[in-house]
């Protein structure tokens, strides 16, 4: 663990349910960059309020028998990745005031820009992303069961709200069922790097 003390920062390259205590029991930290590996760290995180404020950078893993994940609120988030929850089929995130025109400041993941995903290989899709949107960077790899980045969201969303409006960069690779990133047309206005690789054998994939 790294702390810096002027700037109340502190780094972690592991981390347990214990560790996590013993950060949600300092009296002074603002910014944390950790992965939360485990059912019972995911927990602890779950519980604290002070620790979703502080943290900044993440990586959900090994999250055995986890077939739902709901995200905490973690309105100062900048990057997240979830990676090898073989087990993982959904994420939700229960936050209504994330797919707003303008993208209104209050939402719950404002600051989130980053976000990849890695080795789930029963992972539906990505349609909790629209709750996110300042989400400038998208990276999906090695999903087998993904068929579609963003699934229906007629129920959720306007037709002419600007989804994935600010994404900047959208690598997608080893997805041998992806059929498309959503079901209507969208005009990525400020995309400027795509990478795609291993993506449905079939011809009426639509990127």
């Amino acid at each position: 663990m790294e702390e810096e003390e002027d700037r109340r920062m502190i780094y972690l390259w592991e981390d347990s349910e214990a560790l996590l205590e013993e950060l949600e029991g300092l009296k002074h930290i603002e910014w944390i960059c950790s992965p939360i590996s485990g059912v019972l760290s995911l927990t602890k995180l779950l519980s604290s309020q002070k620790l979703q404020n502080a943290l900044r950078y993440t990586g959900f893993r090994y999250l055995e028998d986890v077939t739902l994940l709901r995200l905490p609120r973690t309105k100062h988030l900048q990057f997240l990745r979830i990676f090898r929850c073989r087990e993982l089929q959904d994420i939700k995130v229960d936050d209504k005031h994330g797919f707003a025109a303008d993208y209104i400041p209050n939402s719950s993941f404002y600051s989130l820009q980053s976000v990849r995903v890695h080795q789930l290989p029963k992972l539906l899709n990505l349609t909790w992303l629209i709750y996110i949107p300042s989400l400038e960077d998208l990276e999906a790899m090695d999903c087998e069961t993904l068929k579609e980045v963003i699934g229906e969201t007629s129920n959720l969303v306007s037709d002419n709200f600007g989804i994935f409006s600010r994404l900047k960069y959208l690598r997608l690779s080893n997805l041998p069922n992806l059929k498309s990133i959503i079901g209507r047309a969208l005009t990525f206005p400020s995309l400027t790097n795509l990478w795609v690789k291993k993506i449905s054998k079939s011809k009426e994939t639509a990127i």
